[in-house]
């Protein structure tokens, strides 16, 4: 075999193996070869002419036979869609030496899975991904558009937020979260009117853009009340809705600026089971705009150590010696002066910042007990209080064992303050922490204990030191005697535990009788002092002396008690 006949051949060949279709025409646009790709593809047929085959309107202007005389395509590319599918042709006409047309030959490159993605990115600019509403971006781009259409028309922005649904994802999982959501955003395409504009703007946040003349508050809290019914898991659960309209103030604001106010209106009931629908009014602003002057107020003043703590004694209220005292904290401010925690910790707790302060209040406790220890009063003890947040979103066992190292501190003069919420989630993982924390020498007390819903099981489940009794939560009663009866169990059953009581919020000569009445020593309250400052505190306990609450555990152990029988 010759060798260009050898090469003719082996071209042959590869051009049929290759997966790209590929059709060749000659000088008189008859078919002259195509590839097996091609054959399969595109259903190429012997003897086709080009103008038969070709399809697109663009390819058969550049293909045109007076273009090819006048000489001006030589080679080209161009995307076209045939046999459902895209692809970008390439194509290159063939001419001899003497300017004489010999044909063409078209490569069929398939592209279709990139304009697929093409699309798909072009979708998601646009939607969301689990509901298919609109995304947060592109709904404010259609409200811009449409309140530049219609100007002189009034306008609703609706923000909306579903209660606990943080709570119901953890309970029921996200899949049945999701499903939630996405029965919401099919209920809003069924109801939806001409002129109405949905998204999903994050989690499980709505918005809906729409003619103040279409809107009805209580058919709008019906079709929420619908949807949540439909719900196969029934809990109770419900929307908040907050409205701003374009009306409310003369100021033109954007898109964004309306629906955070919306949601300002909203955030103004949320945890209010009566109100569901708040609408918006200027004094929100102005409110939240002091708050987040406070808040960067609040900020700075930590930064430069303007929170000092406060401490309110313990005390044994047989033998009036002092077993300890909760630390308080207060801003020592130098515009406003001393300033209550009710008026910032609420906001700390709201932004998340309640994970510095406990650290700062700890610190604080931990430099005052080394100062103590110094000066020779090293069996002097202060508890301090760790909110939930810390317990979920910190490793608070190196936290607090790295404190108590740092000031070379004895783990047992800080007590660590919990309360039930703390083991709303993750019990398990919760009660290991305690055990941990136990087992390094921390005495943990359970604040507020007897107020929540899962008191019994908080005594059954977790090793607990010392349970804290607010006395102001009984007395709110509107059954004293009923109050007493419950707190004298609980004290009881406590005892029964080995488990000592203090009881705080006593204020009177009566309380502190039945307490001691019914076997609870230990009290704090304005009985015997308001929170004071660190001199004022060192000033009461100069004529105190101190008692350590692990010798009131022992006698509580020391104590005959019956045996229980299950």
């Amino acid at each position: 075999m010759e060798r260009e006949e050898y090469l003719v051949q082996m071209k042959a060949v590869i051009i049929d193996e290759m997966q790209s279709p590929i059709v060749m025409f000659d000088k008189d646009d008859k078919l002259l070869m195509y590839n097996r790709a091609a054959g399969e593809l595109l259903r190429v047929q012997e003897g086709v002419l080009l103008n038969d085959f070709i399809q697109d309107t663009n390819l058969r202007y550049i293909l045109t036979p007076e273009r090819r005389h006048m000489g001006q395509t030589k080679e080209f590319h161009m995307a076209t869609h045939t046999c459902g599918k895209a692809f970008l042709i390439h194509g290159k006409e063939q001419w001899d030496s003497e300017g004489r047309y010999q044909g063409v030959f078209l490569v069929y490159d398939d592209i279709t899975d990139q304009e697929n993605m093409k699309e798909e990115a072009t979708y998601y600019a646009s939607h969301d991904k689990l509901t298919g509403l609109w995304n947060r971006d592109y709904f404010f781009e259609i409200v811009a558009k449409m309140l530049h259409e219609n100007p002189d028309e009034e306008f609703l922005m609706i923000a909306s937020d579903i209660a606990q649904f943080k709570l119901y994802n953890e309970i029921l999982g996200m899949r049945a979260g999701n499903e939630l959501l996405l029965n919401i955003a099919n209920n809003f395409r069924k109801v939806r009117k001409k002129g109405w504009v949905f998204s999903r703007m994050t989690g499980d946040r709505f918005a809906l853009f729409m003619p103040s003349s279409d809107f009805e508050e209580e058919q709008f809290l019906e079709f929420f009340d619908k949807v949540f019914e439909d719900d196969k898991y029934t809990l109770h659960i419900h929307n908040y809705i907050g409205i701003y309209s374009t009306r409310m103030c003369d100021e033109k604001i954007d898109p964004e600026a309306m629906y955070n106010r919306a949601y300002l209106a909203l955030e103004s009931i949320k945890g209010d089971l009566r109100r569901r629908v708040a609408y918006f009014d200027e004094k929100m602003r102005i409110r939240r705009m002091a708050e987040r002057l406070t808040i960067d107020e609040l900020e700075r003043a930590l930064q430069c150590d303007e929170f000092v703590i406060f401490i309110q004694p313990q005390v044994d209220s047989v033998n009036g010696r002092v077993i300890g005292g909760e630390t308080l904290v207060r801003w020592q401010s130098p515009k406003r002066g001393m300033v209550m925690p009710s008026e910032f910790v609420p906001l700390f707790e709201k932004n998340g910042m309640i994970i510095k302060m406990d650290y700062h209040v700890w610190e604080l406790a931990c430099r005052q007990l080394a100062k103590w220890k110094q000066e020779g009063h090293g069996d002097r003890c202060l508890s301090v209080n760790i909110s939930a947040k810390n317990f979920y979103l910190t490793d608070l066992y190196a936290r607090i064992t790295g404190l108590v190292e740092k000031y070379g501190v004895e783990p047992q003069r800080l007590k660590l303050e919990i309360t039930e919420t703390a083991f709303v989630l993750d019990v398990k993982q919760q009660m290991e922490l305690v055990r941990r924390l136990q087992d390094y020498g921390f005495l943990v007390e359970m604040d507020d204990f007897g107020s929540g819903y899962s008191s019994l099981n908080s005594l059954k489940d977790i090793s607990i030191d010392i349970l804290k009794l607010d006395m102001k939560f009984f007395e709110r009663s509107v059954n004293k005697s009923r109050s007493q009866k419950i707190v004298t169990s609980m004290v009881e059953l406590a005892n029964r535990l080995e488990t000592p009581v203090i009881a705080e919020g006593v204020e009177n000569q009566e309380q502190i009788d039945f307490l001691q009445n019914i076997g609870c020593r230990v009290v704090q309250g304005y009985f015997y002092s308001r929170p004071m400052s660190v001199e004022e505190y060192e000033k009461f306990m100069e004529t105190r002396e101190s008692e350590d609450i692990r010798d009131l555990i022992k006698e509580l152990k020391e104590k005959e008690t019956d045996e229980w029988e299950f």
